[in-house]
Formats: structure tokens, sequence, C-alpha cells
């Protein structure tokens, strides 16, 4: 399977869109997109093991229409395949209209499903990826942790059904009565926020980044952010210090504590700031916290304060240039 031209870029679903967009725009066809998409699916479904049984559960837009693609590639190569439709395929407008016309496998409806028609080697979800921005009605929702249970694999297309592309948080409790995650998801061209954003993360499982043709340029115009690489830190001018390097060229860290009992996230803080090259750190604590042991980290310093106003000199007085307070 092709990976993604832009691993470590992250997308909202709006830019994502807008990439689409643009694609077309420059002469893909939707369509062509789409196509690619299902034949990804299809791809990673028959890297994962040899032809077997698949439900996939297909929304009322394009994520649906990236399902019913899937479900004729699998069906070719001698896979076993089921459809659960949110929506009559004939309701269906645009691109994935298109493609469940051109699938010739017929969907049940989802309403009908029970745990009896659910056991499969592996299930797709491909009700409604990033574009869902609510969460799912109670009876998808049962319908989808059905789907879950019953299969041996579990693989998300774009994002897993009733997770916000955004945040990584969940919509509405539509997992709350479950602890089983997607063993896969693939979404294509790049990551979004919720791919990487906890508890998104977790329940993504395996993420995969299939190219279906997004041009770079289309991509690097819509991008919002990039993920820290192991390259980009090495060639960061703060990762290695010269012998010319004075400390505060370098940074100077103030972690903002909590008194008795509350400062073990600012201690977290502080030690991450040490080792990723801040020049000097302190430690920022209120008068009555007392005396502080900073469990080993020697270069750490501290300070105190007795109100909220005496903050503003003392990062005035120790040139503290940037400030952590949660």
């Amino acid at each position: 399977m092709s990976m993604a031209i832009t691993p470590k870029l992250l997308f909202t679903p709006k830019e994502m869109a807008a990439v689409d967009a643009a694609a077309i725009h420059q002469g893909i066809a939707g369509y062509t997109l789409m196509d690619r998409a299902g034949l990804a699916i299809a791809r990673l479904c028959q890297s994962l093991r040899g032809p077997g049984s698949v439900y996939i559960l297909c929304g009322p837009g394009n994520n649906g229409g990236d399902g019913y693609v899937a479900a004729k590639y699998l069906q070719d190569v001698g896979w076993e395949v089921r459809l659960w439709a949110a929506c009559p395929p004939e309701k269906l407008i645009g691109d994935a209209g298109e493609a469940a016309q051109q699938c010739p496998i017929a969907p049940r409806m989802l309403d009908s499903m029970c745990s009896d028609d659910t056991r499969a080697d592996i299930c797709i979800d491909a009700l409604f990826g990033a574009g869902l921005g609510r969460p799912l009605d109670g009876a998808l929702a049962r319908q989808l942790l059905v789907m879950l249970e019953g299969a041996d694999t579990c693989i998300a297309v774009d994002l897993p059904s009733g997770l916000c592309g955004n945040t990584g948080q969940v919509l509405g409790d539509v997992y709350a009565e479950t602890d089983r995650c997607f063993d896969h998801t693939i979404t294509f061209g790049a990551r979004k926020f919720g791919h990487v954003l906890y508890p998104g993360k977790a329940l993504c499982g395996e993420l995969w980044i299939a190219d279906i043709g997004l041009t770079l340029e289309a991509l690097e115009a819509h991008r919002y952010g990039a993920l820290i690489s192991d390259d980009a830190l090495k060639k960061s001018p703060a990762a290695f210090p010269t012998t010319l390097t004075h400390k505060y060229k370098r940074g100077h860290v103030g972690v903002v504590s909590g008194g008795n009992g509350r400062a073990g996230a600012a201690r977290l803080a502080a030690s991450a700031a040490l080792r990723a090259g801040a020049g000097l750190v302190t430690l920022i604590e209120p008068d009555e916290t007392g005396p502080s042991q900073d469990g080993g980290l020697n270069a750490l310093m501290h300070a105190s304060i007795s109100q909220a106003e005496d903050l503003h000199a003392l990062c005035q007085a120790r040139k503290i240039s940037t400030l952590v307070i949660g």
C-alpha cells in the first residue's frame, strides 16, 4: 500500500476537505479519489489475511461511498462480503451515489442488524469518519458496538465513527459500554489531529495512511501544523550547544507549581523542559510549600512567591522567557 507523501503533517477535517477540493479543481475526479480510497481499504484487508468474511457498515456520505468501493474490490478477489447501509443506497448522491450504483452487492439496512448477523473475520466502519460533528444517535451507536464485538478484526475508515477529528474526543458515549478499540484505522493523504490526540489515538489502533493522489502542493497549502520529528529535533539549533552558547540563548523556562500535594505535573513539566534543552528551568512555588526537593534534577532552580502579582516581577528579574502555568 502506498504511504502518505506528508506523514509528518496534521490536518483538521475542514482542511483535509479543502485539500480534496483542490485536487478535484486540478482535474482529479472526485469518484477517482473515492475509488482509490476504496481500493486502499481492500488492500489493507488483503494484507491482514487471506480471503475471508467481511462486513462493511456504509454511511450516508463519502465515507460510505469508500465502503461500497471496498466491497466491490473485495468481492472481486474472493471475499464473502456483507453490506449494511445507514440509508437506502438509492438516496445517496454525488460520488457516494455512483459508488453504490457500481457495487454489485445489495446492502441490508443497518437498523435490522442483530448480533447473530455480525460474525465475521473483519468488520469495516465506513459510517461517518471525520465528517461527523455530533454524537451518534442511540440506534447507530448500539449497532456500531454490535459490530465491534462481533468481528475478529475491526477497521475504521478515515476515523472511528463518533470520534472528533479536531480533538480526538469521543462525541457522546458511543464507546462507553465497551473496552474494544479498533485494530486498524486507514486514512488518506495525511493524519488528522484526532488520530494523534487521546483518547482518539488509542481508539484508532494501528494507523495506515494511504496515498490516493492528493498533491503535495495542495497538502502544503492547507496544512495547519506538523508533528515534531526526530530529524527536526536534530536540526534544531537548541538541540546541541556549542562552546560559545550561553544558557540564556537557550531560554529560561518558569514552571508555576501548585501548593503541597499539587506539584506533580509542574515537576514533570520542569523535567521535560530540562531534557528538551532549555538553558535554565525554575520551579515557582507558593511560599507555604516550604523547601522543595527536586528529586535528583540537580539543574532545577527554585523560587517562591506569596501572591499572583509577584509573578510578573519574578519573570523580569529572572529573565524568564517562557512561562508554564496549569
